[in-house]
């Protein structure tokens, strides 16, 4: 067996915490009201190799920081997930190195849309990936202008068609893709399927 560690090595770390979880088991009488889950998280990550920015310089070191959290906004009733969620992301990285610098999802899910699916999910997001400012005319004719963000959303039905077993169709819808607003808007039609063992 051969094994070498050839690039630099990327650290990274993570907070966060839940709210409102789950009643410990034993104890639904006690448990048995309406809750609000959530999960919040913090984290960064950093690589102190090289890396070329968009003038083609070397530099050194690279990093991102993020956040999410994650809402039970509305319950329908006492203990049920029956409801909906919210979800917001962020991350961040210095433009001056990443090309796709800077992104914000934001999605609303509700669990149990059909009264007899209570498991099923119907969710919609959104997408918003920014170019660094130093990016934007990288590989861009100047009669194109320059690039600009890219914007995307997602709607999907996840269906649990046995306890083992999710099938979800997805719908996505693009916005200047790439980044450059002289590409046509793409939409994509996919299906996930996931075997749970």
């Amino acid at each position: 067996m051969h094994f070498a560690i050839r690039d630099t090595p990327v650290f990274a770390n993570e907070i966060g915490f839940t709210h409102d979880a789950a009643a410990p088991s034993g104890q639904a009488t006690e448990y048995a009201r309406k809750r609000y889950p959530a999960v919040y998280k913090f984290g960064t990550t950093y690589n102190a190799g090289k890396f070329t920015d968009a003038a083609g310089n070397q530099r050194n070191g690279r990093y991102l920081v993020y956040g999410m959290a994650n809402q039970a906004i509305f319950r329908s009733e006492a203990g049920s997930n029956r409801g909906l969620d919210v979800t917001l992301a962020f991350d961040w990285s210095p433009g001056d190195i990443s090309r796709e610098n800077s992104q914000i999802t934001a999605g609303v899910r509700y669990n149990g849309a059909i009264p007899d699916r209570p498991q099923d999910t119907v969710a919609f997001g959104f997408v918003h990936t920014k170019i660094g400012d130093p990016y934007r005319s990288v590989g861009i004719s100047p009669r194109n202008g320059t690039l600009v963000s890219e914007k995307a959303i997602e709607i999907n039905y996840g269906a649990i068609v046995k306890p083992y077993l999710l099938l979800q169709p997805v719908f996505q819808y693009y916005w200047d893709v790439g980044g450059n607003s002289r590409v046509p808007n793409a939409a994509v039609l996919g299906f996930r399927v996931i075997v749970d063992f």
